[in-house]
């Protein structure tokens, strides 16, 4: 079994974001799609959006516990508000 690494902020933050872009890439199909597909496989998508999202959070309880604590990592857009 192998070590699991301790990622930097930095690394953190780039993991963040490609699970953030996967997930609108998957809003985006989903939305182009539904016009030609049954749901059963347009719910599909949904599904696999669920799925990004419970990645992001396990992965932000990871990154929490292996010490970094900034939240905007996860969730940049929340800064806007």
């Amino acid at each position: 079994m192998s070590r699991i690494k301790l990622a930097t902020e930095q690394e953190w933050r780039a993991i963040a974001d490609e699970a953030r872009e996967l997930r609108n890439r998957i809003g985006r199909l989903s939305i182009k799609a539904c016009p030609y597909l049954p749901v059963k496989y347009t719910d599909d998508l949904i599904k696999a959006q669920q799925m990004i999202d419970r990645f992001r959070v396990r992965g932000e309880d990871e990154m929490f516990d292996r010490g970094i604590r900034d939240s905007s990592i996860w969730h940049p857009d929340e800064l806007m508000r």
